[in-house]
């Protein structure tokens, strides 16, 4: 009589194990989709994706670091004395794990010493005014203090804009990415370049072009004027992406969603797909998610292009322009042959007395030629 009770207790137990592996193989699963979306950059497409609990948590390392490093900065003070400090740090690191402690036992009470499972807005409140209060504390100046408070306030907005896009995980998949197209940009570049070479080279080959460059009495005039361009095209850019989001809401079919998520984590449940398909409806915030995702691996793919063409105009004016040939653009005394100012001192004195010139100023321009300064720390020119 007792066989059945045992073998019915047995098959109980057993569908339960089954139903929790179950359960643990449908949370892992869900889990490995999610982090595919976050690598790829489109966090808000993850369902009930929230920023209190989701940005803030993964966020808080960082944001902690910095209120630390701030409290640090607020202690080093020369105004502020060892004991001020010893207090200040005192109180900071206290305050911090006061507030962590109260979060958990409010929230996680039976995991309480863990990392905190959500974060929420009174925390993150509290972490933005704490290095101005361990500032006053410290007897820091109201200036100070408000400075500290709205510095916190700008990196909270960063660290949310950063984190809540995923913005680390699409730079990271925009490089590999680029590096992957790099064979296409090949084949773009061999499409462009003939088009630069026939209309660029009559506009880097001006006379014109050269005059208004050299009319820039600032280094920073030519890096506004590039800016104003990156600007323009950047708004070309966003006024053409709308309209490929669109097409991403068209019809769908088994057949194509299957090849689209060949290489996914969803892959293994494509043969669950009914016959007919609900077709995608995104909302706002998923819009500005793609939108971001296609403009910023685009941009790379333009920057890269930059790159090609900067140094094929470099190439052309190392082997075609001579400094004799600026000189003349410039509307500058060429200085004569035989001249080797690399042995004179590049002084507009030294090198108007070298070539001959009757003033200064002429030795000045053409120290401008042959010494244009520096770009990121590095000669303008290229030493060959």
């Amino acid at each position: 009589m007792s066989t059945p009770t045992t073998s019915r207790g047995a098959r109980t137990a057993a569908a339960k194990r089954t139903e929790r592996r179950a359960l643990a193989d449908a949370h892992q699963h869900l889990d490995d989709v999610e982090k595919w979306f976050i690598k790829r950059g489109l966090p808000h497409f993850i369902e009930d994706y929230r920023a209190t609990e989701d940005v803030f948590r993964r966020a808080l390392p960082v944001f902690v670091v910095l209120v630390l490093f701030q409290m640090g900065l607020e202690l080093t003070s020369k105004s502020v004395t060892w004991a001020d400090r010893g207090i200040g740090a005192a109180i900071g690191l206290g305050a911090i794990f006061l507030i962590f402690l109260a979060a958990n036992l409010v929230r996680q009470p039976h995991a309480w010493y863990r990392w905190p499972a959500k974060i929420g807005l009174p925390e993150i409140a509290l972490l933005v005014v704490l290095g101005p209060t361990v500032g006053k504390i410290s007897h820091a100046s109201w200036a100070a203090v408000a400075a500290d408070g709205v510095a916190n306030v700008l990196v909270l907005g960063l660290v949310y804009v950063l984190v809540s896009y995923a913005m680390l995980p699409v730079l990271i998949w925009a490089l590999r990415h680029a590096v992957q197209e790099l064979g296409n940009l090949v084949n773009l570049a061999s499409k462009a370049l003939p088009m630069l070479a026939l209309f660029g080279t009559f506009l880097f080959l001006n006379v014109d072009m050269w005059h208004i460059a050299s009319s820039f009495e600032k280094r920073s005039q030519l890096w506004w004027t590039t800016f104003f361009f990156g600007m323009i095209t950047l708004g070309f850019l966003m006024v053409r992406l709308p309209g490929e989001i669109k097409e991403l809401s068209g019809e769908y079919t088994r057949e194509a969603v299957a090849a689209a998520a060949g290489d996914t984590p969803m892959s293994r449940h494509l043969d669950e797909l009914d016959g007919e398909l609900p077709q995608l409806r995104t909302d706002r915030r998923q819009q500005v998610n793609m939108l971001f995702v296609l403009g910023f691996t685009q941009v790379i793919q333009i920057l890269l292009l930059a790159v090609v063409v900067f140094l094929y105009f470099v190439s052309l004016g190392k082997l075609a322009v001579n400094d004799g040939q600026i000189a003349d653009w410039l509307r500058t005394p060429e200085c004569p042959h035989g001249v080797d100012l690399n042995q004179v001192e590049h002084t507009p004195e030294a090198v108007a007395k070298a070539c001959g010139f009757s003033t200064e100023e002429q030795g000045r321009a053409w120290l401008n030629i042959i010494d244009p300064g520096k770009l990121f720390g590095f000669p303008a020119r290229i030493p060959l």
